[in-house]
Parts: structure tokens; sequence; C-alpha cells
């Protein structure tokens, strides 16, 4: 019984550490963002999703994306630090990835920087083709993810 009760301790303990250094850096993020000090906290991995120079070109954009890629990070760092057994800590990383991924603000018309420039490019032309697109699929009872008549 013991042994178990140490691994829980060492466990809340590198959770508990883990969140603390979270925090810290994203309060640095935070202070950086209403400072409108340059440079802003380090960027994590590149991420394809915020290759656009406006991702970092406009303060908000660039928070959204360096907020989201940091708690990404920590949810799956988390994920990591839990003592599972290997079949649990894999589904629960597919878990993790899947939320995580779907959350990514490049994901949505609001927080998506490029999608708004293109939608004033465009002078909303871009969301009546969305829209047109979406009816489409939702009358098909079927997401379209590219140009079927390609296969």
């Amino acid at each position: 019984m013991p042994r178990m009760a140490d691994a829980a301790l060492r466990q809340h303990e590198e959770v508990a550490q883990l969140h603390a250094r979270f925090e810290a850096r994203r309060e640095a993020l935070w202070r950086s963002f209403l400072q409108a000090r340059s440079p802003a906290p380090p960027r994590g991995p590149a991420d394809t999703r915020f290759a656009s120079k406006l991702w970092r070109d406009i303060p908000y954009f660039d928070y959204l994306s360096q907020n989201y890629l940091l708690a990404s990070q920590w949810i799956m760092e988390l994920v990591e630090t839990l003592n599972l057994a290997p079949k649990q800590k894999e589904q629960l990383r597919f878990v993790a990835r899947q939320w995580t991924e779907a959350l990514c603000p490049a994901n949505f018309a609001a927080t998506n920087q490029e999608v708004i420039a293109r939608a004033i490019e465009t002078r909303g032309e871009s969301f009546t083709h969305g829209q047109s697109n979406f009816q489409h699929d939702w009358e098909r009872a079927r997401l379209r993810m590219c140009d079927e008549s390609a296969f």
C-alpha cells in the first residue's frame, strides 16, 4: 500500500510542477501581450496552421496562436505525466490530440485573421461560398474534405 501512495504523491507533485511551469509561461505571454513588448516569449514548435505572417504581425492573433500552442503543449505533457497502462495512455493521447486540434483558433472564422482578411478582400464572397458548401454537405449528410471528382 505505501508504494501506491508514494507513486500517487510523486504524480501529484509532477502535475503541480507542470501546472506551475504552464502558469508562469502563460503569465509571461499575457504580460507580453498587455505591454505590447517585442519580442514576445519564444514561440513553440513550428505549426503550419500559423504559418501566415499575419499570425505574428497582429498582436491579438499572435497571442491567440501562442496561447493555444502553450495550452496544447501543457495538455499533452499532462497526459504523459499520468501513470496509466500503455493502452490507456495511448487512448488518452488520441483523445487529447483530437480535442486540442479541434479547438485550434485557426479552425474558427472569428479567430482566424486569414479568414477575416479573405472575407474583407472578397467583400464577403468567401463566406457566401463557404455557406453554400456547408449547405450542400448538409443536404448530402456528409462533409466534403476535398474535391471528390478527383477520385
